[in-house]
């Protein structure tokens, strides 16, 4: 690590001191932006003293090393402790006092009105509409500082009388700016930080109308099936045994979603940890081989699974439910939708070291379109595509399989050669999974509150 990584790194650690005692994760944001400000008008006020020194106001430049040393303690200092709302409060009025001291010292009104206009426009960028009594404690300090200044016409204390012309518009100058800056810059933080909540929120919102739409497309069958066969039954008066067995059937495929669709919805609302153990790569296929046995049936496809001397026996991290599910389920039967009847998907472990085993899954069917193919994992843009015979989908079934896929820590690829784009080679699409290999494991997630929120 060089020494501008290590400064980096430092100072983003700097920023975020006290961020471990939140219980309320929505005011870490807040607290990085306390930090921040004390920390800027810290190193700026400490400037600005060694600069009056130099020339020779050393009684300003006492004043603004104590105001360094207020902005460091009454932000940093009070986050490590865990006083967040002390925090909030003293960083935004230190700001406005600063201001209204130097319209006292320097007798200009126009100073102290830049300083209620700070005072009265901070607290609403550190302090969520919600938390009135702080905001109504920041709004009465400046307030109440303003008033006795202008009630008593600047009559108390020392005044600066002795600055000369040339310094004084120094002075001037630099705290008119410097409100306008922190206005500027905070404000501007405070707008991008919400745009990004909403932003996240939308994002959120779009996801929760996929699983949805998931939802309601997979359970359409099994329900579907189950319901001719009861209608038949009541309109015979009778049931056969061929009709027992597929409602029983169809309703144990029911739970069984129902069952992964609870362990999709921790997946991506991240509420728990996502537990993850040893699972062998040639008993996931087994089984998605099995629950696509139907399909594979119909379309005369084929699942050739080929794990190569390296993957013989190998494992992977994940959760078997969701890897079996989510996963595999939903990338061989894409490969299945597109490939042609008598064709096969082959499955094949590529590569295996200490860390990582990397599969892939390719078919020989139409591929995807270079159009399409940068949008594959989006949840806001459709990409879905009917299979060789006609065959539906949701188009939100890859945006999960990368959900869960990263979920337990692995990454996913894609490649394609699409039958319009290709003459001479193979058409067909690949998709490359690298996961951990090793010991069994909880990867820990941080809660998407903005998703809890929408459902």
């Amino acid at each position: 690590m060089n020494a501008l990584t290590r400064w980096k790194h430092d100072l983003h650690k700097l920023t975020r001191i006290g961020a471990r005692r939140l219980t309320d994760r929505d005011l870490e944001s807040y607290l990085i932006q306390t930090n921040t400000n004390g920390l800027v008008f810290f190193v700026f006020d400490l400037v600005l003293a060694l600069s009056f020194y130099i020339l020779g106001a050393s009684y300003i430049a006492g004043l603004l090393m104590v105001s360094a040393g207020l902005f460091f303690v009454s932000s940093v200092g009070l986050n490590y402790f865990g006083f967040f709302n002390l925090a909030r409060i003293s960083t935004v009025s230190i700001g406005s006092l600063l201001v209204l001291g130097c319209a006292f010292y320097l007798g200009k009104d126009y100073l102290a009105h830049a300083s209620l206009l700070l005072g009265g426009i901070f607290p609403f960028v550190y302090f969520r509409t919600r938390e009135r009594w702080q905001i109504a404690i920041c709004l009465a300090v400046s307030v109440l500082c303003y008033a006795a200044l202008i009630l008593t016409d600047y009559s108390f204390g020392p005044r600066m009388d002795q600055l000369g012309s040339t310094h004084e518009k120094i002075v001037e100058a630099i705290f008119m700016l410097v409100p306008f800056a922190g206005i500027v810059g905070n404000t501007f933080s405070a707008v991008a930080r919400r745009e990004a909540a909403l932003a996240q929120l939308q994002a959120s919102q779009e996801q929760v109308n996929g699983l949805f739409q998931v939802l309601s497309h997979d359970f359409s069958s099994p329900l579907l099936v189950a319901m001719i066969h009861s209608q038949r039954a009541l309109e015979t008066g009778s049931m056969e045994k061929k009709s027992v067995e597929r409602i029983d059937s169809s309703l144990k495929k029911l739970e069984r979603m129902l069952r992964n669709f609870r362990k999709l919805a921790n997946v991506f609302v991240r509420k728990d940890e996502i537990s993850v153990e040893p699972t062998a790569v040639a008993t996931i296929i087994e089984r998605v081989r099995a629950n696509l046995t139907e399909t594979l049936h119909s379309k005369n496809v084929e699942i050739s699974y080929v794990p190569t001397s390296a993957g013989e026996g190998v494992t992977i991290l994940v959760d078997p439910t969701v890897a079996e599910s989510q996963i595999f389920q939903n990338l061989i039967h894409n490969a299945i939708k597109f490939s042609t009847p008598g064709s096969k998907v082959l499955v094949r472990i590529t590569q295996v070291d200490d860390a990582m085993v990397t599969i892939e899954i390719e078919d020989s069917g139409t591929g995807i379109p270079p159009e399409k193919l940068s949008r594959l994992f989006s949840w806001t843009e459709k990409t879905t595509t009917l299979g060789t015979l006609g065959e539906v989908g949701t188009g939100f079934g890859l945006p999960i399989v990368r959900m869960c896929v990263e979920a337990v820590g692995g990454t996913i690829a894609v490649t394609s050669r699409h039958q319009k784009a290709v003459t001479h080679i193979q058409h067909g699409t690949t998709f490359t999974l690298k996961f951990r290999r090793g010991a069994s494991l909880a990867v820990q997630s941080k809660p998407d509150e903005d998703f809890q929120r929408a459902i």
